[in-house]
């Protein structure tokens, strides 16, 4: 897969919160995407997660309009949102065999239990979501963006209430999706969580790019202070 955002444009009335945003995302990278509150951040994941459409420029998937060819490429895209995307009447296996059936995958029970197993969730399967604590609800979302293998993961500050076995356990799986040849773009202002992770950077302020890249021999922290002139608390 190769992912690319041409100019990509949202307004909200009179004011543009996002303006001619543009990178290329390769195959076997993690892009770290930063920028203070208000940046931009979200909207821009809403639309590479095929959400909201832009209303000016271009989300390619392999050269395709994606927003034009959204019912092939859903499929190959993995999303974490701010807020869990989950039925809060159902379990958690509930939830994952609901889209488990959805992506029409093969052996959806077997999916649904390594999706559960890979982040600590295997005890809490047959919880129901109103019972479970913000951490086991992030854990949950994870579970639900790797499910069907996608390519291209969109994750919106998935550290948000993991504990430390939480974010090991999203580490190894960034790690392993990375090594495989998928790509993927992490919200956080948790910079020391992708430490030794990250290979590009995105930075955005008030909807527009600063820098768009590979981190190189520096770090992810020494870039985002360089390029956001603001000192980020470690």
């Amino acid at each position: 897969m190769f992912a690319e955002a041409k100019n990509l444009g949202l307004c909200f009335g009179e004011q543009w919160a996002l303006l001619r945003v543009g990178f290329e995302l390769e195959p076997g990278s993690l892009w770290a995407l930063c920028g203070q509150n208000g940046a931009g951040k979200s909207c821009l994941c809403r639309i590479l997660a095929l959400l909201q459409k832009p209303e000016e420029g271009e989300w390619q998937i392999d050269g395709q309009n994606a927003h034009q060819n959204r019912s092939g490429l859903c499929r190959r895209i993995g999303y974490v949102a701010e807020k869990p995307l989950c039925y809060a009447e159902l379990t958690a296996e509930e939830n994952l065999l609901f889209l488990a059936h959805l992506y029409g995958l093969r052996d959806p029970l077997e999916k649904t239990g390594a999706a559960l197993e890979r982040f600590g969730l295997k005890k809490e399967s047959q919880v129901f979501l109103r019972t479970m604590s913000r951490g086991q609800l992030q854990r949950l979302s994870l579970a639900r963006a790797f499910l069907h293998d996608p390519e291209l993961l969109i994750l919106d500050e998935p550290f948000t209430a993991l504990d430390f076995e939480g974010q090991a356990l999203l580490q190894a799986a960034l790690l392993e999706h990375q090594k495989s040849g998928g790509i993927a773009l992490v919200v956080s202002h948790d910079l020391q969580s992708l430490s030794g992770l990250a290979n590009g950077a995105i930075f955005l302020r008030k909807g527009r790019v600063l820098f768009a890249g590979p981190i190189g021999q520096g770090s992810l922290l020494q870039l985002y202070r360089e390029h956001l002139g603001v000192q980020h608390e470690v």
